[in-house]
């Protein structure tokens, strides 16, 4: 039996412009839906938000 770990699947999307966008709404004072073409679709991007903040909550020792 091999100790190795499997590495995870490719990402479809990179995750540096999923943070981008998460924290672009704020920064510009805009609702999720009104979020550029630039950025990925905006239901994607506020899907993550809810992980991506318990991640940052968990890493500041907070909860």
């Amino acid at each position: 039996m091999s100790l190795l770990t499997c590495p995870s699947p490719p990402s479809s999307t990179r995750l540096h412009p999923l943070l981008d966008a998460i924290r672009y709404p704020v920064a510009a004072g805009i609702s999720w839906r009104a979020m550029p073409a630039d950025f990925p679709g905006w239901g994607r991007v506020y899907a993550l938000f809810p992980r991506w903040r318990e991640g940052r909550r968990d890493a500041n020792g907070t909860s």
